[in-house]
């Protein structure tokens, strides 16, 4: 082996090594942008179904057309509507009604049980259900 000392193959070397350090900057350079775009883009917080609060109730239903949808929540906002959306998607055919005609059946989604006994009075309803997630299946009283 004979090694080449002359200056042409040392600036060859020398920019050979620049090239890569240089590419290897730029490889990091690129892998921490997309790392922190990756971080910008994905969701802090996983996004749940929110209908599977109303799973199971469809089978006490099978008879029903329409039946009222009552809740404290405010409707126009985000949460609150979504899960009368997706009420509505899993206990279809049924139609839930929050317009307040004088429906046999009601389903409660209310934030605390104190709203939920409120609606229930307000509703002249009796409740015939109450599933894990804290949604109420109720009846209308019949008037005396």
């Amino acid at each position: 082996m004979s090694i080449v000392t002359n200056g042409d193959n040392i600036m060859t070397i020398k920019h050979i090594h620049f090239k890569t350090l240089f590419l290897a900057w730029c490889f990091i350079f690129i892998s921490l942008n997309v790392y922190q775009l990756y971080k910008k883009l994905s969701p802090e917080h996983t996004v749940q179904f929110a209908g599977l609060k109303f799973s199971g109730l469809d089978k006490y239903l099978k008879n029903e057309t329409h039946i009222g949808y009552a809740t404290d929540l405010d409707l126009k906002e985000t949460i609150a509507l979504a899960e009368y959306e997706q009420a509505q998607y899993v206990l279809a055919p049924v139609i839930l009604d929050v317009t307040g005609k004088p429906n046999n059946y009601f389903i409660l989604n209310c934030s605390t049980e104190v709203a939920a006994l409120n609606k229930l009075k307000e509703l002249n309803a009796t409740p015939l259900l109450r599933n894990q997630f804290g949604v109420i299946l109720a009846l209308r009283n019949k008037s005396q």
